[in-house]
């Protein structure tokens, strides 16, 4: 009866259907309380594989609605960055593998060939702009890497890794094919709301993570989206439910328990530019708005990085103030911090593209990396990022951001296309439609 009451709150215009709203909250709940509890692998274990049981059966019976459990699955469990100081982390949802090899991409894996095999993939698979640039660039950065490789420009077991990370995302162009868009609403109307009540179970439980010397409760990977996300799905909720939603993350902000993250403040800045774009026919007006938003914007910074009691939700802030309070770039990509690292990141990309105009024009492929040319990386080897084994080789392919990765891959060519889609995906008014 709690289940239902809780997901009549949350669900108030598509109705549950198969794809049950409890079964999720369930996962959710049971995944944060077995959370950091010593002795108890085997029902760890025990549970991972009951859940990827019940997906296999599933799908065997209801194929659209075992898809709809993986990706909300995938995006409720506790999230790699929370296991980061415990040794128990093999065991839960993500961790279990067979070889080396995460259950997780194999059950994709296993669901891709039966639905290519029932569908025998069609050429509709790729009529959309999004879905072509995906093959596009796939195919491009396979070929180039594989090129580099044999002339010594890149690492073999690099191109290898990094062909593999990839995989799960033809999984997921595969499994996607496969919903419709209400189908994909319901899992983000879902997954937002189960998040919010994971949280506050999560704080109530004393379920929390160690970052920086701080403690905040564990999270999933809607985390760093969630004040946004629920805020654009409000309308889909009841007013009490959201009203709560509200209430809950405010409350964990002014407990410091809620962790906020450079990803967290970037999305509220492109939330922010969305919503006063979205009107063209005020455009004007909102970027005056945008203008004396800007010095408030500065002061509120200012304030949050000198007043706030938990030091690395402060420093965090104190991190975006730098780059407007510095005069050169170069002294904030020397900044010892997440955001000097992000900055030292595309300065030295840059320069190297400038030593080697060739990879400006066409990337260097999959396994790409790119040499510590001031000395800005090394710091970070070993926890910040990058392998121990990239600074030994001066070849560092794990930068942070998505877009310096195809940059590096792609070049300028597949940038164009990329950054073109994205703002297509921005400036559309039937992806987050208010």
């Amino acid at each position: 009866m709690m289940f239902k009451l809780i997901s009549t709150s949350c669900g108030k215009r598509l109705s549950m259907g198969n794809y049950n709203f409890c079964i999720l909250l369930l996962f959710s709940l049971i995944d944060v309380f077995l959370y950091g509890i010593e002795g108890i692998d085997l029902i760890k274990f025990l549970f991972s594989c009951l859940v990827y049981a019940y997906l296999i059966i599933l799908f065997f019976i209801n194929k659209k609605n075992a898809i709809l459990y993986l990706i909300s699955f995938n995006l409720l469990t506790i999230g790699w960055g929370n296991y980061y100081h415990l040794d128990n982390s093999s065991l839960n949802y993500w961790g279990i593998r067979f070889g080396g090899v995460s259950l997780n991409i194999v059950i994709q894996f296993f669901f891709c060939v039966i639905l290519i095999l029932k569908r025998r993939l069609s050429i509709s698979y790729c009529m959309d702009p999004y879905s072509r640039f995906l093959l596009i660039y796939l195919i491009w950065i396979a070929v180039v890497g594989f090129v580099n490789v044999l002339f010594g420009n890149i690492y073999s077991d690099n191109y290898i890794d990094d062909l593999l990370a990839i995989l799960p995302v033809l999984f997921y162009f595969v499994l996607f094919k496969n919903l419709d868009v209400e189908s994909l609403k319901k899992v983000l109307i879902y997954t937002f709301s189960i998040s919010v009540i994971s949280l506050l179970f999560a704080f109530l439980l004393h379920r929390k993570m160690e970052y920086g010397g701080s403690e905040f409760v564990v999270y999933n990977s809607l985390y760093y989206l969630l004040p946004c996300g629920v805020f654009i799905m409000r309308k889909y909720y009841t007013s009490f439910f959201f009203l709560s939603s509200v209430v809950i993350i405010i409350f964990l902000l002014l407990t410091n328990s809620y962790f906020v993250s450079g990803k967290t403040i970037i999305s509220f800045g492109l939330l922010l530019l969305w919503i006063l774009g979205y009107n063209k026919k005020i455009l004007g007006v909102n970027i005056l708005l945008i203008l004396l938003f800007i010095p408030l914007f500065l002061f509120l910074l200012e304030f949050l990085s000198e007043n706030l009691e938990n030091g690395t939700i402060a420093y965090k802030f104190h991190q975006v103030l730098l780059l407007f309070n510095s005069i050169s770039i170069l002294d904030v990509a020397s900044d010892f911090s997440s955001i000097g690292n992000l900055v030292a990141e595309l300065v030295t990309l840059l320069y190297y593209f400038i030593l080697n105009p060739i990879y400006f024009i066409i990337g260097k492929g999959a396994g790409a990396g790119v040499p510590d040319l001031f000395g800005w990386f090394q710091p970070f080897a070993g926890y910040g990022g990058y392998k121990e084994l990239d600074m030994i080789r001066n070849d560092y392919v794990r930068l942070h951001l998505a877009i310096y990765g195809v940059f590096v891959r792609g070049g300028i060519i597949i940038l164009i296309m990329y950054i073109h889609l994205l703002i297509k995906l921005f400036l559309s008014r039937q992806v987050m439609s208010f």
